[in-house]
């Protein structure tokens, strides 16, 4: 969904992290060029958790998650102020295959309430995903294959027949 769907790394994710910092005191301000970087890491707790280490600013586990916690809260309303783009082509992708009866599903590692918002203002007049499998469906998150064997078991569709769009290596 991020990344993939829609332009939210930018436009979203990266200024709500900004904005939790700030709110927390921190002296961190990721630039487009250090959370370029950071996208190797998957999930925001993560991201904030291997900042701190290098850069040698250690904060407890406590302190990532509330701080995760408030960038999600800035991320929500950067969302409802209906900002958000397709990414170039996609919407046209997603519209035309809809039209074919092609199943389409969505596996994300962003948490359920961040989708459902997000896929209500990216598909106003029909929504197009059969079902959602995101992060609070599954214990493993993406790169482990467990949501996709999840989202593959509830469609009843054979892995080979299957095709899967991805914006990151792992």
């Amino acid at each position: 969904l991020d990344g993939t769907i829609a332009n939210t790394e930018f436009e979203a994710h990266l200024p709500a992290f900004n904005l939790a910092f700030e709110d927390f005191c921190l002296n961190w301000n990721w630039s487009k060029s250090i959370y370029i970087d950071l996208l190797k890491i998957n999930g925001g707790r993560n991201r904030i958790k291997y900042y701190s280490k290098i850069i040698n600013q250690y904060i407890s586990d406590d302190l990532v998650i509330k701080i995760h916690e408030k960038k999600q809260f800035h991320y929500l309303k950067i969302i409802k102020k209906n900002t958000i783009n397709f990414k170039t082509g996609v919407g046209r992708l997603i519209s035309e295959l809809n039209k074919k009866g092609v199943r389409q599903f969505i596996v994300t590692s962003s948490s359920r309430k961040q989708v459902d918002l997000l896929v209500s203002f990216l598909f106003k007049d029909f929504n197009p995903f059969e079902f959602i499998i995101s992060s609070d469906d599954v214990e493993l998150h993406k790169p482990n294959p467990m949501p996709y064997l999840m989202a593959m078991k509830l469609s009843g569709i054979k892995k080979n027949n299957s095709l899967v769009f991805e914006d990151s290596n792992a």
